[in-house]
């Protein structure tokens, strides 16, 4: 239908046809298409049905995507070994057959270090005295990564056997039948790492091992990547668990056995001293039997010596955690260190193997320690005391008074008690061949 100007008019079923002299507009018929106002509740129960409906679509949704996620990392073993975060790529070290520098320019210039298994933060080198210090060898910067080793392991026949703060300790047979010891992360541990400080502590470990190689006081190793490692396994346990008689392990020594013994103690922390590490966590838990011999274990919280180029000297170092009984005056007063604090500790092995019982055993930490700052050590038991005729026994005796000097300066070097308990040894067992000469004389 046109209207009277020529446009065509819009007409729907239930509208009234417009007479010729009507409007051009068409009206609709207001019965007809009359709008019924919506009630208050009716409209809460709409909008309560749509929101039933959004909340029931939204959890479907985060069910598939969950399902879907479980699907496709099901099959996906995570790695325990830290990946290196992108923040941190400057730092990240080259994984492959040639040494890394994995001090970065502002770690240089700043000093950082991380302390042992609680995670603190060190300054290496003397107070005032940073631009000075410079590492002595260029190792003491790099690493040597072997991480394929790492990844042939299989996970068949591998069990836990240790675990210490931040690595659990397995053991798994090589290809050619040989049982070795596996280190990696503890998973419970992961989520609060400490990645520069713990990474660069086990670097140090890898690395004081690898260039100890050549000393048969230090056990082997044969592979590390970032915080893992694989090394010597030691069934037979390790000094303190044979001193304390515990269990299985319970070594009934004799006194040219301990004489033994401490000679090899001795020769061991000489060993890490002349390679220019300080080891800063002696103690006998820390010497593992392996093949009839204790080798020293454990570099997670050594020192790499630095020089002082300016004054033509080794610069000291600081550790801002010193806890426990078994440590030196320097370190319980939280002073510049070096590695006459090994020696010191060196004392307190000597006195385990003597007496049979910890350091300070039944005295309260910090009542320890103020014995230690101010003089104290321990008391020697009766028995002890009655066997000081013994030779061997009197030259660990001596070896332990001479250890545990209150001054630094005061003490030997690890290498010159090592030479002194050689020359008791071999005195002891000409003396020992003498009296079985005596004993059982020749017909």
């Amino acid at each position: 239908m046109r209207s009277q100007n020529g446009l065509r008019e819009r007409w729907t079923p239930h509208a009234v046809p417009p007479s010729p002299n009507a409007a051009t507009t068409c009206k609709p018929d207001d019965s007809v298409l009359k709008v019924h106002p919506i009630s208050r509740k009716a409209k809460i129960r709409r909008l309560v049905r749509i929101g039933y409906g959004l909340l029931a679509a939204f959890g479907l949704s985060c069910v598939l995507t969950r399902e879907r996620q479980t699907r496709i990392t099901a099959s996906i073993v995570k790695p325990r070994v830290y990946s290196v975060p992108d923040a941190r790529r400057e730092a990240r070290p080259i994984l492959d057959r040639r040494a890394y520098d994995y001090w970065s320019k502002h770690r240089r210039k700043r000093g950082d270090s991380s302390d042992d298994e609680s995670s603190d933060t060190d300054t290496d080198t003397d107070k005032g005295a940073a631009n000075e210090c410079k590492y002595m060898h260029e190792w003491q910067s790099s690493s040597f990564p072997t991480c394929n080793h790492l990844h042939q392991v299989t996970l068949e026949d591998i069990h836990v056997v240790n675990n210490g703060h931040y690595r659990d300790v397995f053991s798994f047979k090589e290809w050619d039948g040989n049982l070795m010891v596996m280190k990696e992360l503890r998973i419970d541990e992961e989520e609060d790492f400490d990645f520069e400080g713990h990474f660069e502590q086990h670097r140090r470990d890898a690395v004081a091992m690898e260039r100890l190689t050549a000393s048969e006081n230090i056990p082997d190793i044969y592979a590390a990547c970032q915080n893992a490692a694989i090394v010597d396994l030691s069934p037979d346990g390790d000094l303190e668990q044979h001193v304390l008689k515990e269990g299985d392990n319970y070594k009934n020594y004799k006194p040219l056995e301990k004489l033994e013994i401490a000679y090899q103690v001795a020769s061991a922390i000489a060993d890490v001293h002349e390679a220019d590490i300080a080891h800063t966590d002696i103690a006998p838990k820390q010497f593992l039997l392996i093949n009839g011999m204790y080798r020293l274990n454990d570099f997670n919280r050594c020192r790499f010596m630095t020089w002082n180029e300016h004054e033509n000297r080794t610069c000291t170092f600081y550790v801002s955690h010193n806890p426990g009984k078994g440590r030196s005056p320097e370190e319980y007063r939280y002073e510049q260190l070096t590695q006459k604090i090994d020696v010191y500790s060196m004392g307190n092995v000597f006195y385990y193997m003597l007496v049979g019982f910890k350091y300070f055993d039944g005295v309260k930490t910090k009542k320890a320690q103020k014995k230690v700052i101010h003089g104290g050590r321990p008391e020697l038991t009766d028995d002890v005391k009655a066997s000081q005729n013994e030779p061997s026994i009197r030259a660990i005796l001596r070896a332990m008074h001479l250890s545990q000097k209150q001054k630094p300066a005061d003490r030997p070097t690890a290498r010159e008690i090592s030479d002194y308990l050689l020359d008791a040894l071999k005195v002891a067992k000409v003396e020992g061949r003498r009296q079985r000469a005596l004993k059982y004389p020749v017909k």
